[in-house]
Protein backbone atom coordinates (compact mmCIF):
# COMPACT_ATOMS: atom_id res chain seq x y z
CA UNK A 1 0.00 0.00 0.00
CA UNK A 2 2.48 2.14 0.98
CA UNK A 3 4.32 1.99 -2.07
CA UNK A 4 1.17 2.39 -4.29
CA UNK A 5 0.98 5.55 -2.46
CA UNK A 6 4.85 6.55 -3.24
CA UNK A 7 4.49 5.41 -7.06
CA UNK A 8 1.35 7.27 -7.18
CA UNK A 9 3.28 10.43 -5.69
CA UNK A 10 6.12 9.78 -7.87
CA UNK A 11 3.79 9.71 -10.82
CA UNK A 12 1.91 13.24 -9.76
CA UNK A 13 5.40 14.87 -9.79
CA UNK A 14 6.65 13.68 -12.42
CA UNK A 15 3.19 14.61 -14.70
CA UNK A 16 3.65 18.30 -12.86
CA UNK A 17 7.28 18.49 -14.07
CA UNK A 18 6.10 17.43 -17.35
CA UNK A 19 3.86 19.89 -17.81
CA UNK A 20 5.75 22.81 -16.71
CA UNK A 21 8.82 22.09 -18.85
CA UNK A 22 6.00 21.98 -21.79
CA UNK A 23 4.71 25.35 -20.74
CA UNK A 24 8.15 26.73 -20.76
CA UNK A 25 8.29 25.38 -24.35
CA UNK A 26 5.27 27.02 -25.40
CA UNK A 27 6.36 30.17 -23.95
CA UNK A 28 9.81 30.23 -25.60
CA UNK A 29 7.62 29.57 -29.10
CA UNK A 30 5.41 32.19 -28.64
CA UNK A 31 8.53 34.51 -27.83
CA UNK A 32 10.30 33.39 -30.40
CA UNK A 33 7.82 33.66 -32.98
CA UNK A 34 7.57 37.27 -31.92
CA UNK A 35 11.65 37.90 -32.47
CA UNK A 36 11.03 36.50 -35.90
CA UNK A 37 8.10 38.87 -36.54
CA UNK A 38 10.31 41.62 -35.16
CA UNK A 39 13.05 40.81 -37.76
CA UNK A 40 15.30 38.91 -35.42
CA UNK A 41 15.29 35.66 -36.53
CA UNK A 42 18.81 34.89 -35.10
CA UNK A 43 17.64 35.32 -31.70
CA UNK A 44 13.91 33.47 -32.44
CA UNK A 45 16.08 30.85 -33.81
CA UNK A 46 17.92 30.19 -31.16
CA UNK A 47 15.22 30.29 -28.79
CA UNK A 48 12.88 28.09 -30.69
CA UNK A 49 15.94 25.15 -30.88
CA UNK A 50 15.86 25.69 -27.19
CA UNK A 51 12.04 24.81 -26.92
CA UNK A 52 12.99 22.17 -29.65
CA UNK A 53 15.40 20.58 -26.66
CA UNK A 54 13.10 21.27 -23.86
CA UNK A 55 10.32 19.35 -25.87
CA UNK A 56 11.43 16.95 -28.09
CA UNK A 57 7.70 15.85 -28.98
CA UNK A 58 6.31 19.47 -30.20
CA UNK A 59 5.90 19.32 -33.83
CA UNK A 60 5.72 22.95 -33.87
CA UNK A 61 9.13 23.64 -32.10
CA UNK A 62 10.73 21.25 -34.24
CA UNK A 63 9.82 22.66 -37.45
CA UNK A 64 10.62 26.50 -36.58
CA UNK A 65 13.73 25.93 -34.94
CA UNK A 66 14.85 23.45 -38.30
CA UNK A 67 13.05 25.83 -40.89
CA UNK A 68 14.69 29.96 -38.91
CA UNK A 69 18.11 27.79 -38.79
CA UNK A 70 18.28 27.01 -42.70
CA UNK A 71 16.55 30.65 -43.28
Amino acid sequence: MIEEAQRAADLAALAEQEKQVNEEALAKIAEAKQLVADGKLEEGSVLAAEAARLDPSSDEAQTLAVKWASD
